[in-house]
């Protein structure tokens, strides 16, 4: 889904309970549906590198298996909530 000029992500994204790596890189993103990333238990990888995303939603909390989140090039980059800190293309500790 990397570089396709999206704008948007649908919620039922979190329906896709098996998914451990998410590539939306280089896309035009401006904000992440709230109740749909968040439901990927299996997550480990996040790429949401070169968009225009000026958030984070809240339930990113709840990836436990996230390893790598890259957010690189990205307006702003909040910390996660739960105390692990952003690294962009690098495990998460």
């Amino acid at each position: 889904m990397a570089g396709n000029r999206l704008r948007t992500l649908p919620a039922e994204i979190g329906k896709l309970a098996d998914l451990v790596e998410l590539d939306v890189s280089s896309n035009l993103l401006e904000r992440l549906p709230e109740g749909g990333i968040g439901r990927l238990a299996k997550l480990g990888e996040l790429y949401l590198q070169d968009n225009q995303l000026s958030a984070l939603p809240a339930d990113l909390d709840g990836l436990v298996a996230l390893a790598v989140l890259d957010v690189r090039n990205v307006r702003r980059a909040p910390a996660l909530r739960n105390g692990r800190r952003l690294v962009c293309g690098r495990s998460l500790t």
